[in-house]
């Protein structure tokens, strides 16, 4: 690493230097900090630091400020307790991984999610601490009011939530992969359903059929449907029904067998009411904005798609 000082860098101002460090820096995910137990997993390391001393001293700060920490072990934060890690003190943002069969952050016993929590906010530049959760045996909701974390939760968005009680308001939670999904849902992504349909009857019957043969076909279809295609669903679902209360029944038969379809396959035992009460008529379900139709709204849609996502694995797909 050079000692001597730059003629380059003493002609480019701090204020620039520090524009670009954030610009060369600043990553597109949250990074993993280096374990040389999981040699497969890819993880940052920074070699603009060994460029000069005086570029480290500038932009080590800086680094932290503009990406984000990820964990996926709780050992690894032991670890990184136990021997101080320089990292953990200049860390401004965190994310801890709760996945199913993989990682495990959020345990059965409250007053160890407690103890999580409040060691991470006693580093002394964290500014928001955010536990990315999939596979929950039961809702967020619930099982926070059963870790006693419940209270001044409120949701900020479709699959997000905050708590806001003192300085646990840098505690945020994230339906790990909805949030993603849910932005394609919002974008009114392509769905591509005829291609769908032709894909599944070819490996179905060896078909290229452009329809289904039989009702069961469409149910094996949509309890393999990703989160865009379960909100278009939903949304037909519900102008069928309406149509049927404004008609008395007439209605087309393939609608009324999509209906049916959805109603059994897709919405099976939910412990979460099927429409909300503030949910208007004709509103789709991708046109919820916490803003506008508040919090209640959308967390009651979080609460539901959770259940979806948590009974069909393809629902979402974790980054």
């Amino acid at each position: 690493m050079s000692t001597k000082g730059s003629t380059l860098m003493d002609k480019v101002p701090i204020k620039l230097r520090i524009r670009i460090y954030k610009l060369v820096l600043r990553a597109d995910h949250p990074l993993l900090i280096a374990n040389k137990d999981y040699p497969d997993e890819i993880r940052f390391g920074v070699t603009f630091f060994t460029v000069s001393k005086q570029i480290y001293a500038e932009s080590f700060d800086i680094f932290f400020e503009v990406n984000a920490i990820r964990l996926w072990r709780k050992s690894e934060l032991d670890y990184g307790v136990q021997h101080r890690l320089r990292c953990l003190d200049f860390v401004r943002h965190l994310e801890l991984i709760n996945i199913k069969d993989k990682s495990q952050w959020l345990p059965t016993d409250g007053d160890e999610l407690a103890g999580i929590i409040d060691t991470c906010l006693a580093f002394p530049r964290i500014r928001t601490l955010t536990i990315a959760y999939d596979g929950l045996k039961s809702r967020l909701v619930p099982y926070l009011e059963s870790q006693k974390l419940s209270d001044g939760l409120r949701c900020v968005d479709v699959g997000r939530f905050q708590l806001e009680a003192g300085a646990r308001e840098k505690v945020h939670f994230k339906h790990y992969g909805m949030v993603k999904a849910w932005q394609n849902v919002q974008a009114r992504a392509s769905l591509k359903m005829k291609a769908r349909f032709l894909k599944y009857n070819e490996e179905r019957h060896g078909l290229k059929l452009d329809h289904f043969l039989s009702p069961w076909d469409l149910e094996d279809f949509m309890s393999m449907a990703d989160l865009p295609l379960w909100c278009h669903s939903y949304n037909n679902w519900r102008a069928v029904t309406r149509r049927q209360c404004d008609e008395s029944g007439h209605k087309r038969w393939d609608e009324r067998m999509r209906a049916e379809a959805f109603k059994r396959k897709l919405l099976p035992g939910s412990m979460v009411p099927w429409v909300h009460a503030d949910l208007k008529d004709k509103m789709r379900l991708e046109d919820l904005d916490v803003g506008k139709h508040g919090a209640e709204l959308a967390q009651w849609l979080s609460e539901l798609l959770c259940e979806h996502s948590n009974r069909f694995s393809s629902a979402i797909t974790l980054d």
